[in-house]
């Protein structure tokens, strides 16, 4: 599979994931997958919005969307259910990951197929540093970042900033 860009993400899936649904990562359709992706983000509580992202408001909602779809992304499908999205979004000479992930499939292997796929948009773009920023409390991104090679490189109210450099696709 290629995003508009070109990068090829075939190596990522479909998969199984550890409740034994197939799940398949695509490169994100843009407004083709708005509706989907909309559905995805209203399926988080207030818990799950840190800094009030993703919005829950409609208005707000789907002006996050028009940003969000500008990006490369990469969105995890059960059936034609979104059931995740990770998008890279610029931040100076690198980027920022976001990885949001539908709270029934969580703990399934999702989120990490999400973040290689992520990693491999990257290193297709050229690398570079990809950073993530986190709330301290949310043990599952931390643990998914630090398993993925990233380190913390900062931290101040309630969040944490880890960051990992990868190279240039050959």
């Amino acid at each position: 599979m290629t995003t508009d860009g070109g990068d090829d993400l075939s190596a990522l899936g479909p998969f199984r994931d550890a409740a034994d649904r197939r799940v398949e990562l695509r490169p994100c359709a843009g407004p083709d997958d708005r509706a989907p992706l909309a559905a995805l983000y209203g399926c988080f509580d207030a818990a799950s919005r840190a800094g009030g992202v993703p919005p829950a408001a409609p208005p707000a909602l789907d002006r996050w969307l028009d940003v969000v779809l500008r990006f490369p992304s990469v969105v995890a499908w059960h059936g034609t259910d979104a059931v995740g999205q990770v998008f890279l979004a610029p931040d100076g000479d690198g980027h920022e990951l976001s990885v949001f992930i539908d709270p029934a499939y969580h703990h399934a292997g999702v989120g990490g197929r999400l973040v290689d796929a992520a990693l491999a948009l990257a290193a297709a773009r050229g690398g570079g540093r990809v950073g993530v920023l986190t709330r301290g409390d949310n043990r599952p991104m931390l643990a998914l970042a630090l398993a993925h090679g990233f380190v913390v490189t900062g931290t101040a109210d309630g969040q944490v900033e880890l960051a990992r450099d990868v190279p240039a696709a050959e």
